[in-house]
C-alpha cells in the first residue's frame, strides 16, 4: 500500500491549538507527556489532519472500471481526489479496466465524429501515472488492474434461461451483446466494491463514476457528510433519468453501498417482479428499493459530471475533449454553477441521435433510447 501523499500534521494542534507553544517554554515537561502522546488514537490525530478538527472527516472510496480506450482519469483526480483531501478527508481509488483493443469494441454511430483513443490512457505505464498523479494529491491508488479480456459471464442456456426474471428486457444479457455489456460492468464493480469492504478500512461513501465521466467541477464530499440519512442512501444527478435514475455518476453512503454495490452482479437474477424492467436506469432504481436503500437525486452541480471523449478535426490535428451532447445535463440553474472552480462544457456537437441537449432533457420516454447509449458500456 502507498502512503497518503503531503505533510503530516503537527501531533496534537487539532486538539490543543496551543500544544506546541506550551511545549517549546516547558521542554523539560515535555517528556512526561510522551506516554500520552503515544496513546492518542490514530482516528484522533487523522480528525485534524486539514486543521480545525470541528467538522466531521470522512473516508471516500472511488470505484472505475471501464475501457481503457475511453479511460478520463485526470479530472476525477483534480476534482474528486485533490478537493476531498484538501477538505480533510481521505480517498481511496479502485480502479479496473479492460486493455485498449481487447474489447473488440468499435465506436457507435452515435458517437462524435472523429472520436479517439483517450490520450489520458493511452500510455505506457498506466498504472504509475495513476499511482503517482493520486499520491500528488493526497489520495492512495488502492487496487488497480488493466485486464487483457473481458469479464466472463456465467449465464444458463436453453429451458434454464427461459426461466430466468426477464430484467434488462430491451437488451437482455442473455441475448444481446449489449446486455452482456451491462453485466460485465456490474460484475466488476461488485468486486471493487468488495474489494473495498475488505480493505479494513470503513468508508463513509463509495463513489461509483464512469470511465468516461469528466468531472466539471469539485466534489464537495462534506455536503453529503452533513445529510445524517446518508448511510442508506444512493445519490444521483437529478436529470436525464429515462424514467429510472441517471445511473452515470453515483454516490453511496456506507450502507447502501455493501447492499447495493456489493451485490449488484449476484443479485441481478433476483426473481423481483420490480426488477423486470426495461433499462439499467429503471433496474438500478428498482434495486435501491429491493435492498432498502433510499434514492436522493441531487442537483447536477453536486454530482458534475459529463460523457466525455476525445476527438479529431481531421487526421494529424491536436485531439480535444468534448463533451456528448446527448448526455449533457441542462446548464441553468439549479444546472451547473459558474466560477468556483466549475469548466463550462464544450459540447461534442451534433450527434447521430439527431436530438439536443434540451430536447433531451425534456424526455419523459424512453423515444430514441436504446441501443445507441449502451454500447458504450463496458
Amino acid at each position: 500500500a502507498q502512503a497518503r501523499g503531503g505533510p503530516a500534521p503537527p501531533l496534537i494542534a487539532p486538539i490543543y491549538p496551543t500544544f506546541w507553544r506550551w511545549m517549546a517554554v516547558h521542554k523539560g515537561a515535555s517528556l512526561l507527556l510522551l506516554p500520552w502522546l503515544l496513546a492518542v488514537p490514530n482516528s484522533a490525530l487523522r480528525a485534524g489532519a486539514s486543521g480545525g478538527g470541528s467538522a466531521k472527516r470522512g473516508r471516500l472510496a472511488v470505484v472505475v472500471s471501464g475501457l481503457q480506450e475511453r479511460l478520463l482519469w485526470r479530472s476525477k483526480v483534480e476534482r474528486v481526489v485533490a478537493p476531498t483531501v484538501r477538505a480533510g478527508h481521505s480517498v481511496d481509488v479502485y480502479l479496473e479496466v479492460v486493455a485498449s483493443g481487447a474489447s473488440g469494441r468499435r465506436f457507435a454511430t452515435a458517437d462524435p465524429k472523429g472520436q479517439v483513443r483517450s490520450p489520458e490512457a493511452d500510455v505506457e505505464n498506466l498504472g504509475s501515472a495513476l499511482a503517482q498523479s493520486i499520491t500528488n494529491a493526497g489520495g492512495r491508488l488502492a487496487h488497480f488492474r488493466v485486464r487483457q479480456e473481458l469479464e466472463e459471464l456465467s449465464l444458463p442456456a436453453g429451458e434454464a434461461a427461459e426461466r430466468l426474471p426477464k430484467h434488462l428486457f430491451q437488451y437482455s444479457p442473455l441475448t444481446d451483446p449489449l446486455g452482456k455489456n451491462v453485466l460485465r460492468r456490474y460484475q466488476t464493480t461488485e468486486r471493487l466494491a468488495n474489494l473495498s469492504a475488505a480493505s479494513g478500512e470503513e468508508y463513509d461513501f463509495v463513489l461509483w463514476t464512469r470511465d468516461d465521466d469528466h468531472w466539471l467541477g469539485p466534489l464537495d464530499l462534506g455536503r453529503f457528510l452533513a445529510d445524517s440519512k446518508a448511510p442508506w442512501r444512493m445519490y444521483s444527478k437529478a436529470c436525464l433519468r429515462f424514467n429510472g435514475i441517471n445511473d452515470k455518476t453515483l454516490l453511496f453512503g456506507r450502507e447502501a453501498a455493501k447492499a447495493m454495490l456489493g451485490r449488484l452482479y449476484t443479485d441481478f437474477w433476483l426473481p423481483e417482479k420490480s426488477l423486470e424492467v426495461q433499462n439499467a436506469e429503471r433496474f438500478v432504481e428498482a434495486f435501491a428499493l429491493v435492498k432498502g436503500v433510499e434514492s436522493v437525486p441531487v442537483p447536477f452541480g453536486q454530482l458534475p459530471t459529463a460523457d466525455s471523449v476525445f476527438v479529431r478535426a481531421a487526421p494529424g490535428a491536436e485531439a480535444r475533449l468534448c463533451q456528448k451532447d446527448r448526455y449533457l445535463c441542462a446548464l441553468g440553474p439549479p444546472g451547473l454553477p459558474s466560477g468556483q472552480g466549475f469548466e463550462r462544457p464544450s459540447p461534442c456537437g451534433t450527434q447521430g441521435s439527431g436530438e439536443s441537449a434540451a430536447e433531451v432533457q425534456n424526455e419523459t420516454s424512453d423515444r430514441g433510447r436504446g441501443k445507441n447509449e449502451t454500447e458504450r458500456a463496458a
